[in-house]
C-alpha cells in the first residue's frame, strides 16, 4: 500500500465526482443520471457512461467527452477534453477521425464563453479542451463514434513507447509553429515547458512576448498587463529586442513617414521613453534596426547628443532605415558638436545609469583610475563578452601600478567582467564564419543558438547578399550540421528558415540554400504539420522566387512526392492539397512530375472520401479540373446538407481578400464563391493606406488578411478602419486555402447564427 498514491485517487475522485456533478445540473438537459434525461439525452448518456465513471473514480484517464445543451440550443455542444498536452494535440486528430465533418462542426477549437459549460471546462482541463458542435440530429452518432473510440483507448497498451522531447526540442517545436503562424501549437509548446520542464512564470513571460512579436501584434505587447515589471528585469536579448521593437513599433514609426525630425524626436521622447526608460540602460548585445534607431533617438534627446555615438549607430543601420525622414535626420547628426568637457559628460552618463552611452563616452578618454573603474562597471551592466573582453584587455595593458590600483579597488567587479570576457568569441569577418559552428569551437552551442536568435531579425539582409560564394557555402553548412549536430540543427532550422525564406528577398542567387532547407527536412523523417508547411514556403522560394530549369523541377517536385509518401494519411491531406495549389500557380516546367503529386493527393482523397470537408472537396475538384480530370468522391449526406445550409445562412454578406498574393486571392475568391453563393467577395493588394482600403475595411462584414504577403502600411491602415477587432482575421499563410479556411471558420459562425435566429 502506498498512502501517499492512494491519498492522490481520493483527492481526484472527489473532485470528479463534485465537478461531474456541477457540470450535468440545470440547466443543462443531459443529467449525469440516464433515467433523469429525456429519451433522446438519455441513449446519449447511457453510452458515455464507462468513460464517465472511469473519471469519476480518481483513474488516470485517456480522454472524456462531455455533452451540454440548454432549453435555448438547437444543437449539442462538445467537450472533448484531454488530461495532457500531448494527448490532446492527438484528440485532435482523433475526433476528426472519429467523428468528422459529417456529424460535427470543429472550427470552433477554443472554449469561449458562449454557454454555461464555458465557464467549468477550463477550471478543470486548461486549455487541453477541443469544443465543436454537433449536427442537428446527429447526436446519438457522435455517441456511438465516442464510444469506439473510447473501447479502442482501453485496448490500447498503458506504456506509451514515445520518447519525452527535451526542453530544446520543444523550444525548437515552438520556434516552427510561430514561423508557420500555427498559434495554437506554440502556446501547447509553451505549456509543455511549463508543466514537463519546470519553466517558470518569468520564462513563460518571455516566450509570451516573443509570441506576440513573431505575429506582429505590437498592441497586445504595448499593452500587455505585466508591461511594468518586464520594464523593471533584467530581460534574455531575444526578450529584450521583442520588447523595444514593440515600442518603437506603436509609438514611433508612424511618425517616420511626416519627414520631420524634430517631430520624431518629440514623439519618442513623449510617448516611448516617459515609461520605458528603464530599457534604455542599456542595449547589451542587441543590434536590432528598431533597437539601434531607439537609442539613436535617444542620444538625440540628451543635453549634449554625441556625434561619435550618433554615427556609431547610423553606421549599423541601412540607408532609409527610418523612412521619409532618414536624410533630415542623418543631416542633423552631421550638424553635432563634441561636447566642451567629455569627461564630465561620461561622469553624468554614468551617474544617470546611460551605461552604453558612458561606455562610448569614457571609451577615449586617457587611462586613469576612474575612467578604467567606469569602463568595468559599464562592462558589468552590459554584459557584452566582446566590451567585457575589450575592457579586460585595456586593464591589462595599463600600467602595473593603474593595474593593481583597478584590481585591488574593484575586485568583485574585476572578476564579473573577466568572466564575461571568456565567452568572447574571436572576430568573425565573413557571414561563412558566422554561420559555421563546430563542438571544437569557441562557441558553445548555446551560444551559437543565441546568437542566430537575435542575428536572424537583425543581421543586414544586404550584407548577406554581398558576399560571393555564401549560397553554396551556407547550405553545405545547414546538412553538415544536419548530419553531424542534429540536435543543433533542430534548434536553428526554424532561424535558418526566417532569415532565408522569410526576410531575405527571393532570389536565385539563395537556390543552394533553398535546395538545403528541402533536402535536410526531407532528412529529419518526421513530419507535424509545421514541418509540412515549413517545406510549403521551401517549395514556393524555389518554384516562384528563385526559378528553376526542367532538370531542378523535377528534382525538387519528385523529393516533396517522396514526403507525402512517407505521410501517406488523411491527416495531411490539407497540406497536399495547399502544395498543389502552389504547383498549379508557380510556372510549370515538367506536367507529369506536378500531376504525380495530384494524382497522389487524389487517391488518397478517395480513400477517405467520407471524412472529406466541402472545402476540400471543393478545392481538389478544381485542381482536378484545370488538369482535365474527373474527380467526384463520394460524399456524406450529412455533411453535404450542413454544409448546403451554411452557405444560405451567409448570404448578403461582405467578405474582403488581402494578399499581395494575387493569383492565391483571386483562387480563393473562386472557391469560397463555390461554398457559400450568396457572399459577395472583394479583393484588395494596396501596398500603400489607401482611401479605397480604408472604405473597403469600412464597410465589409469580414476582413481576411494574409499577414505573410503584405505590407506594414496596408495592415495598419485596414487594422485602424476596420469596424471591430473581431472583424480582421489574420491568415496564418499565404496560399490559397489558408485564405480559404480562415474565412470558413468564421463564415460558419455567421452561418450558425443566422440559423439559430431563423
Amino acid at each position: 500500500m502506498n498512502p501517499t498514491a492512494d491519498s492522490a485517487v481520493a483527492a481526484r475522485k472527489a473532485q470528479a465526482v463534485q465537478w461531474q456533478k456541477s457540470f450535468f445540473a440545470a440547466p443543462n438537459l443531459y443529467r449525469l443520471d440516464p433515467a433523469d434525461c429525456a429519451e433522446a439525452e438519455r441513449r446519449i448518456m447511457e453510452m458515455l457512461k464507462p468513460a464517465l465513471h472511469h473519471h469519476s473514480q480518481g483513474h488516470e484517464w485517456q480522454a472524456l467527452l462531455f455533452p451540454y445543451r440548454d432549453q435555448t440550443a438547437a444543437e449539442t455542444t462538445w467537450y472533448a477534453c484531454a488530461s495532457d498536452d500531448a494527448q490532446a494535440r492527438a484528440l485532435a486528430d482523433d475526433m476528426m477521425a472519429f467523428v468528422g465533418p459529417s456529424y460535427a462542426r470543429f472550427e470552433a477549437m477554443n472554449v469561449d464563453g458562449s454557454t454555461t459549460a464555458d465557464a467549468l471546462v477550463p477550471a478543470a482541463f486548461g486549455q487541453r479542451v477541443l469544443r465543436f458542435a454537433g449536427q442537428r440530429g446527429y447526436d446519438s452518432k457522435i455517441a456511438e463514434q465516442w464510444q469506439r473510440y473510447w473501447n479502442l483507448l482501453q485496448r490500447r497498451p498503458r506504456d506509451c513507447a514515445a520518447i519525452p522531447q527535451t526542453f530544446a526540442q520543444v523550444r525548437a517545436r515552438f520556434d516552427r509553429a510561430l514561423l508557420t503562424g500555427d498559434e495554437p501549437a506554440a502556446r501547447a509548446a509553451i505549456s509543455e515547458l511549463r508543466g514537463r520542464h519546470g519553466l517558470s512564470a518569468e520564462n513563460a513571460l518571455f516566450l509570451d512576448i516573443r509570441l506576440l512579436a513573431a505575429f506582429s501584434r505590437w498592441e497586445a505587447i504595448v499593452g500587455h498587463r505585466l508591461l511594468a515589471s518586464l520594464l523593471g528585469l533584467r530581460l534574455p536579448p531575444e526578450t529584450y529586442g521583442d520588447l523595444v521593437q514593440a515600442l518603437y513599433e506603436f509609438h514611433v514609426a508612424p511618425f517616420e513617414a511626416t519627414a520631420e525630425p524634430d517631430r520624431l524626436i518629440t514623439e519618442f521622447r513623449s510617448e516611448l521613453l516617459t515609461f520605458a526608460l528603464p530599457l534604455f540602460r542599456t542595449r547589451g548585445s542587441s543590434c536590432r534596426p528598431a533597437v539601434l534607431k531607439s537609442f539613436l533617438l535617444y542620444e538625440l534627446t540628451q543635453a549634449s547628443p554625441d556625434p561619435l555615438i550618433c554615427v556609431g549607430l547610423l553606421d549599423k543601420l541601412p540607408l532609409e532605415s527610418f523612412g521619409a525622414v532618414d536624410a533630415g535626420l542623418r543631416a542633423r547628426v552631421l550638424a553635432l558638436q563634441t561636447a566642451v568637457d567629455p569627461a564630465a559628460v561620461a561622469q553624468a552618463a554614468l551617474e544617470a545609469e546611460q551605461f552604453d552611452r558612458a561606455y562610448e563616452l569614457w571609451w577615449p578618454q586617457p587611462d586613469s583610475l576612474p575612467a578604467l573603474r567606469a569602463l568595468l562597471r559599464c562592462a558589468r551592466e552590459i554584459e557584452d563578452p566582446t566590451r567585457a573582453a575589450a575592457v579586460r584587455d585595456r586593464v591589462q595593458t595599463a600600467a602595473p601600478s593603474l593595474r593593481a590600483a583597478v584590481q585591488a579597488a574593484s575586485p568583485n567587479m574585476w572578476k564579473r567582467v573577466c568572466d564575461y570576457a571568456t565567452r568572447c568569441v574571436p572576430v568573425m569577418p565573413t557571414w561563412v564564419e558566422r554561420f559555421s559552428w563546430r563542438p571544437d569551437g569557441p562557441e558553445s552551442a548555446a551560444d551559437y543558438v543565441a546568437r542566430w536568435r537575435e542575428g536572424t531579425r537583425a543581421w543586414d539582409t544586404a550584407a548577406l547578399a554581398a558576399e560571393g560564394g555564401l549560397p553554396q557555402a551556407a547550405a553545405d553548412i545547414l546538412i553538415d550540421l544536419a548530419v553531424m549536430h542534429p540536435d543543433v540543427y533542430d534548434q536553428v532550422l526554424p532561424l535558418w528558415q526566417e532569415l532565408f525564406v522569410e526576410r531575405l528577398p527571393a532570389s536565385a542567387h539563395w537556390l543552394p540554400v533553398y535546395r538545403a532547407l528541402l533536402e535536410t527536412l526531407r532528412m529529419r523523417d518526421a513530419f507535424g504539420n509545421e514541418g509540412l508547411m515549413l517545406v510549403r514556403a521551401v517549395l514556393e522560394r524555389i518554384l516562384i522566387g528563385a526559378g528553376v530549369d526542367r532538370t531542378a523541377y523535377v528534382n525538387v517536385v519528385d523529393e516533396v512526392h517522396a514526403i507525402f509518401e512517407v505521410v501517406d494519411s488523411p491527416h495531411t491531406l490539407d497540406r497536399s492539397i495547399e502544395i498543389c495549389d502552389l504547383l498549379a500557380v508557380a510556372p510549370c516546367r515538367d506536367e507529369s512530375a506536378r500531376l504525380r503529386l495530384l494524382a497522389r493527393t487524389l487517391d488518397l482523397a478517395r480513400r477517405c472520401a467520407t471524412r472529406l470537408t466541402k472545402t476540400q472537396r471543393t478545392m481538389l475538384a478544381m485542381l482536378a479540373g484545370e488538369c482535365g480530370i474527373a474527380f467526384e468522391p463520394a460524399s456524406d449526406a450529412a455533411a453535404d446538407c450542413a454544409s448546403n445550409q451554411e452557405g444560405t445562412g451567409v448570404a448578403g454578406l461582405r467578405l474582403a481578400l488581402y494578399s499581395l498574393e494575387t493569383a492565391a486571392s483571386h483562387r480563393a475568391r473562386d472557391v469560397l464563391k463555390q461554398l457559400y453563393p450568396g457572399l459577395r467577395i472583394d479583393l484588395a493588394a494596396d501596398e500603400v493606406c489607401t482611401d479605397q482600403l480604408k472604405s473597403l475595411a469600412r464597410s465589409v462584414d469580414l476582413f481576411v488578411f494574409a499577414w505573410k504577403r503584405s505590407s506594414h502600411q496596408a495592415y495598419y491602415c485596414v487594422k485602424d478602419t476596420v469596424r471591430s477587432a473581431d472583424r480582421l482575421l489574420m491568415a496564418p499563410g499565404a496560399g490559397t486555402c489558408s485564405l480559404v479556411e480562415t474565412a470558413s471558420k468564421s463564415l460558419q459562425s455567421f452561418a450558425v447564427a443566422g440559423s439559430s435566429t431563423s
